[in-house]
């Protein structure tokens, strides 16, 4: 794998099928951080996946949305040598309306850096 490669996110990375997402939601493990809640659940692949949840309610304009969501794909996407083989679902929660377009993603990373 050269380094251009090994720095995209592609679509096997990313959890895109619902049934993934039910499992998930029935099954995975819980943690609640600042601005975002994570689920967790092995998978039965090698390498771990995303999937993102970015509610109307908690960030009302689509490009609050687009912004959560480019910002935890690029921590997602710089850690994905550090993380286990499970799939992650990262959800906003309402405390992210405080802070809108100023979310970071720290408490993302302190997550996956926490895990390793």
């Amino acid at each position: 794998m050269n380094a251009v490669s090994s720095q995209t996110f592609p679509k096997y990375l990313r959890l895109q099928n619902t049934l993934d997402f039910k499992r998930i939601f029935a099954h995975g493990y819980r943690e609640n951080l600042e601005f975002i809640k994570i689920i967790s659940l092995e998978n039965s692949f090698e390498f771990p996946r995303l999937g993102i949840v970015a509610g109307k309610k908690n960030l009302p304009k689509a490009v609050l949305r687009t912004k959560f969501k480019r910002v935890l794909r690029e921590i997602f996407r710089k850690n994905k040598h550090n993380l286990s083989s499970k799939d992650y679902i990262a959800i906003s929660t309402k405390k992210i309306k405080d802070i809108g377009s100023s979310y970071s993603g720290k408490d993302f990373e302190r997550f996956i850096e926490g895990i390793h």
